[in-house]
């Protein structure tokens, strides 16, 4: 029961996390989102999903960590990837729409 709630934790976080870049991402509509620091908008929805998912995302892992030993580490990277790579795809975006594109 305790691996299918670590699962679980790490997944939901996951998904959460890509609902704040999501809700980011469309708050700043034709603006690049920086990488390193604050975006013009940052709904505070955005934040609070953040807050969770990282909460989720540790308990998850902490759960998993007596089965995945050291791969605990490739859990926290693999769940906060899709959340990620939203920004860089919006930016692609914006400066297709500028180039014209």
């Amino acid at each position: 029961m305790v691996l299918q709630l670590g699962w679980i934790c790490l997944i939901l976080g996951s998904a959460l996390f890509f609902g704040s870049a999501t809700v980011v991402s469309r708050a700043n509509a034709g603006v690049l989102v920086p990488y390193w620091t604050r975006p013009e908008q940052t709904p505070r929805v955005s934040v609070v999903l953040r807050v969770v998912a990282a909460v989720l995302v540790a308990l998850g892992v902490t759960l998993l960590a007596p089965v995945v030993g050291i791969w605990s580490g490739a859990l926290v990277v693999a769940a906060f990837a899709p959340g990620a790579a939203v920004f860089p795809v919006h930016n692609h975006r914006v400066e297709a729409e500028a180039a014209g594109g």
